[in-house]
């Protein structure tokens, strides 16, 4: 009984710091992306360099939540993440799903919602790294293939949201428009 109750007293304790440092670290990112953004290049340049360090620190953020036992996760099929210039289709479950894949994908783009930009912990890595809001309408697709034409690997959630658990999957539009018109193969990628 007391092994128990110090389980949960450490789950809760770890639970709530992992929630703080995502809360903080998302704060205050984009002020040391800011500085990585700032040093010379072009603006693509500038983008993957910020990109870059959003993986490191995604990655360092997926192995606290490992060491601290709030989560444990396995990958399969991990090299075929770190091709450059994949286009990545994955269903959606949880809200760290993003975060798992950019700590696999070196200089990973990717879809994002735009009201991203009203939350503070997301809106500064969001512009620094260029990625690609979903209001963008006809802009979306052209910009989903200037990226892979860049070399960035870009990210999908085909169902546009959050995946409903048992529910059947639904996928938008947007995904298959973007495979067809920028002619590159996807590379499903499936959460459990």
């Amino acid at each position: 009984m007391m092994v128990k109750k110090m389980n949960y007293s450490w789950r809760l304790f770890a639970t709530t710091s992992a929630y703080m440092l995502f809360g903080v670290g998302g704060t205050l990112l984009p002020m040391l992306a800011l500085s990585f953004f700032l040093l010379p290049g072009s603006q693509y340049i500038r983008q993957k360099r910020t990109r870059l360090l959003v993986h490191w620190t995604f990655k360092g953020y997926i192995h606290f939540l490992r060491l601290s036992g709030v989560m444990h996760w396995k990958v399969q099929g991990k090299e075929r993440l770190k091709k450059p210039g994949i286009l990545v289709i994955a269903n959606h479950p949880t809200l760290l799903d993003v975060v798992f894949l950019i700590a696999f994908m070196p200089n990973a783009d990717c879809i994002v919602k735009s009201s991203l930009m009203m939350n503070p912990a997301m809106r500064g890595f969001v512009t620094l790294t260029g990625y690609i809001k979903n209001d963008s309408g006809k802009l979306l697709v052209e910009d989903a293939k200037k990226s892979l034409n860049n070399g960035s690997s870009l990210i999908i959630f085909a169902e546009g949201t959050r995946t409903k658990p048992d529910e059947n999957l639904s996928f938008k539009r947007g995904a298959a428009n973007i495979v067809i018109r920028t002619k590159h193969a996807p590379t499903p990628v499936i959460i459990n």
